[in-house]
């Protein structure tokens, strides 16, 4: 599992307010993640994990399917 303090995640059809608020408050209820802040503009979002927390590629493609998007890039840094 990728590992990182800070995650970013490149996001499909995100395109309006709404979207943003909806994908940031079903990441940040991930028990990993202790913020997530989305720069609409470029449709991507950033997450910042709680320490010594992991959170999977697959799990952050999860819940981003599940909200009604797809996924195009995820980094950890």
């Amino acid at each position: 599992m990728p590992t990182g303090e800070t995650v970013t995640i490149e996001v499909n059809g995100m395109v309006c307010a709404f979207c943003a608020q909806g994908i940031a408050k079903n990441l940040t209820n991930h028990p990993s993640v202790n913020d997530a802040n989305v720069d609409l503009e470029n449709k991507k979002v950033t997450i910042s994990l709680l320490k010594n927390q992991q959170i999977s590629t697959a799990t952050i493609t999860t819940i981003i399917n599940d909200a009604g998007y797809s996924v195009n890039k995820i980094s950890y840094e």
